[in-house]
């Protein structure tokens, strides 16, 4: 399936082509944008309470599912970082008490490696919990742009769609016939959805658009998240297999056009802007990890070892 090329990303197009042929550095875990992320913070949140004489941890012992976590961790509060500072947020108050609280429950060598950090480096640890916060309450408008960012959904940090499942891949394609020969998505879902809402995947908050984290596995199966990156606004996607523990069940997903949900979204998006953006930021970047621990994969928001 081919990705579309995210709007937000349209803009660095060119940068990333000049700087494509440039040597990763090494010595550090992660960059983004342009920003690094030292090997020692990651080492720092891998670090037992006390059983650990040396603070030198080897690049083999940083393998495997916790090195993964952890630097995920710092890439996303890096992001949050940016968009803070984008939208000129001050986050020193909140970084002091949550490092305040943290060292408190340090000892050993944990505590040495969080005292040898930089103050920088501490920041980006608190960041992951302290600037995600301060962007969901921070006040803003939506953008002037957002109908057109719609055009790759993803690039406004929500998702607005319908959905319905089905038994067999057989009740899948002739549903599908029967959308696109002009029949409404919402009277066909109506028909093997029990919820007879046309399908609807709204959130928890009655709104027809839901948060991008919402919509990332685990919390979706990938098939499905994948699907809802590559789909674009209209148009219904071929059906997708999903496979589970009780067997297989196929899917026919929508991103609702923007005529039915525009003044929703903006709504949505005004209400915490900066967290919409950052939202959109995690769905389209492009982070180097170093290949000791494998690569980034923003549909997940995670690092994931190399296929």
């Amino acid at each position: 399936m081919i990705r579309r090329v995210p709007l937000l990303v349209a803009g660095v197009a060119a940068a990333a082509v000049l700087s494509s042929c440039s040597t990763f550095d090494t010595s550090a875990a992660a960059r983004v944008a342009g920003d690094s992320i030292d090997e020692r913070v990651v080492q720092t949140l891998l670090a037992g309470p006390e059983d650990v004489a040396d603070a030198t941890v080897s690049r083999t012992a940083l393998d495997g599912t916790q090195a993964r976590l952890a630097l995920s961790q710092l890439i996303l509060a890096r992001i949050a970082e940016q968009i803070a500072d984008r939208y000129d947020l001050d986050l020193s108050k909140a970084r002091a008490a949550d490092q305040a609280a943290t060292k408190e429950n340090l000892t050993g060598e944990r505590l040495t490696r969080w005292t040898a950090l930089t103050d920088e480096e501490r920041d980006l640890i608190s960041d992951f919990q302290v600037a995600v916060e301060t962007l969901k309450s921070a006040p803003g408008n939506a953008p002037a742009n957002l109908e057109q960012r719609y055009r790759n959904p993803e690039s406004t940090g929500y998702f607005c769609i319908r959905y319905v499942a089905f038994q067999t891949e057989a009740q899948a394609v002739a549903a599908l016939s029967r959308i696109r020969g002009g029949e409404e998505f919402a009277s066909v879902a109506d028909e093997f959805n029990e919820e007879k809402s046309g399908g609807v995947a709204g959130g928890p908050d009655g709104s027809p658009c839901v948060a991008l984290d919402q919509f990332r596995p685990p919390n979706l199966p990938a098939p499905l998240a994948d699907a809802l990156y590559a789909a674009t606004p209209g148009e219904t996607t071929d059906p997708v297999q999903v496979v589970g523990a009780s067997g297989s069940a196929w899917f026919l997903l929508l991103h609702r056009p923007w005529s039915e949900i525009g003044t929703d979204l903006a709504t949505k998006v005004a209400a915490a802007p900066a967290f919409a953006e950052y939202l959109a930021a995690v769905a389209v970047s492009r982070a180097e990890v170093a290949s000791r621990y494998g690569t980034w994969d923003a549909i997940s928001a995670s690092v994931v070892q190399h296929s």
